[in-house]
């Protein structure tokens, strides 16, 4: 068992006034984090939640829920942070696969009592009994199980991943070598916390000191910048392409210090448009099963050419990044997760008998140990003989102005097995069907070319930046059978 000095408790220490939390209403000291920290844990025992307890969370962003976390953590739990955007019907789905032995729910979703058939504790209820506590946990035990992640990949049902205590804090180490990070410095929480590009900023700040930006819940992101001022930010290019529309914004975005884009990979056009208006833009590779980044770039200059940025950049401390020989990305080290659950149940083993974990993606590493993603091993797909790789022509067509994303799926089709269908996400300017036409011919062989373009879906937005391909699968099918490709 190897135990480290809690960070929180550090950090309570080290940083005690400087700012650890900033909402539109409070700012909180690391000081007072660490005390509100200890109080919940203490309340949350009070409750029941013992050492080795699930604990669900469903509530919107603010500071309790950063509070709420780590004082599961601190009690000796597992915290379980769940979307709030789930149907009923899913929800108790994933609830099977976790089996929380209590919910902590914001008092908006408390309706969720009579759904789910859990112990629940309304997080409001807790602060209102709030006293102030000094810390009374000098050590963690890395090997703890501390939460479990639901996955953002490709599956209709997200995967439950356990991570322990020491996936999160070595990845936290390994991005803030890379990362520079000094009290003062505000990292604006732009992903959700259930999701683990968010989470890993809370820890990302514990081991430096900085401030968590929490703006509230439908702040523009335009906005938020504005508002707070924050010298660090993560976004997906989904994000980063709105906010390059913007000229305001991208003023705002060139004083900060970084600009952390992941999610998925970015188009050239996207990168080049940021190494125009000077942005200090890295881009990343990682995934929840390695509890966020893998490898990441350095700060993009002025005299870098868009080819050296489109790279994920190379491997961070504490993680280990092979490529198989049929070209799939395979990692291992600190960072990777305990196991999946099933039905409660810590799946295991996760990797092959060289501790080398298959992440699904493909990708090739350059000869100065630069990473670059080209797809997903099980999003390829054979059309009159022919492999078809999704995101291949993703990057084909996110080229032309005015599309912000498309999505390349099969449909079945009785003469070629398979053909790809596309759905486009456009912008102010839309072009027409000739210039798609136009872009696509100069650059895909004839097989390639989708044969229908269909407007993007409502449905098809995405917190985490990653679309849901089983649900555009579906309906490419739905629509197919109401129509015939030509």
């Amino acid at each position: 068992m190897t135990k480290i000095a809690c960070p929180l408790s550090v950090a309570a220490k080290e940083f005690a006034n400087h700012p650890a939390i900033v909402t539109d209403d409070q700012i909180l000291t690391y000081y007072q984090y660490d005390s509100a920290v200890s109080s919940f844990a203490h309340n949350l025992a009070d409750r029941g939640v013992k050492s080795g307890d699930r604990v669900a969370i469903i509530s919107n962003s603010g500071a309790s829920y950063p509070i709420a976390i780590l004082a599961i953590i601190r009690a000796g739990g597992v915290a379980c942070p769940i979307s709030t955007r789930f149907p009923s019907e899913q929800l108790q789905s994933i609830m099977e696969t976790i089996a929380p032995d209590f919910m902590l729910l914001g008092r908006k979703y408390q309706n969720l009592t009579g759904v789910l058939p859990r112990q629940s504790i309304i997080i409001e209820d807790l602060f209102e009994n709030q006293a102030s506590q000094n810390s009374n946990t000098d050590k963690i035990d890395l090997e703890m199980e501390a939460t479990v992640m639901l996955s953002s990949g490709t599956t209709a049902q997200p995967k439950a991943i356990v991570h322990t205590y020491a996936n999160h804090y070595y990845n936290a180490l390994g991005s803030n070598e890379n990362i520079v990070l000094a009290p003062g410095n505000r990292w604006l929480l732009s992903l959700p916390l259930y999701h683990v590009g968010g989470l890993a900023i809370v820890f990302r700040a514990l081991l430096s000191g900085v401030a968590v930006v929490i703006p509230p819940a439908g702040v523009d992101l335009a906005e938020a910048i504005r508002r707070y001022s924050p010298t660090h930010i993560s976004l997906v290019s989904a994000q980063l392409k709105g906010l390059l529309r913007d000229d305001s914004s991208t003023d705002r975005l060139r004083k900060l210090r970084a600009i952390l884009l992941g999610g998925g990979p970015a188009s050239a056009v996207t990168i080049g448009n940021a190494l125009e208006q000077r942005l200090p833009l890295l881009t990343t590779y990682g995934l929840t099963e390695m509890a966020s980044q893998v490898t990441t770039s350095q700060v993009a200059t002025s005299q870098m050419t868009t080819s050296q940025v489109t790279t994920s950049g190379k491997m961070l401390p504490h993680r280990e990044v092979s490529i198989s020989t049929d070209g799939e990305i395979l990692v291992r080290g600190a960072c990777l997760f305990k196991g999946y659950l099933i039905n409660g149940k810590v799946s295991t083993p996760t990797v092959d008998g060289d501790g080398w974990f298959h992440t699904g993606d493909l990708g090739s590493v350059d000869n100065d140990g630069c990473l670059t993603v080209t797809g997903r091993k099980d999003n390829m797909f054979v059309s009159g003989g022919e492999n078809i790789y999704p995101e291949e022509i993703e990057r084909v067509l996110l080229e032309l102005r005015g599309i912000e994303e498309a999505v390349v799926v099969p449909i079945n089709y009785a003469e070629w097995g398979q053909r790809p269908v596309v759905f486009i996400r456009y912008g102010e300017e839309k072009p027409t069907e000739t210039e798609l036409k136009s872009l696509v011919e100069r650059r895909l062989p004839k097989f390639k070319i989708p044969d229908w373009f269909y407007d993007w879906p409502v449905a098809g937005d995405q917190v985490s930046g990653k679309p849901d391909r089983c649900y555009f699968k579906r309906l490419a099918t739905e629509i197919s059978n109401r129509q015939e490709p030509t």
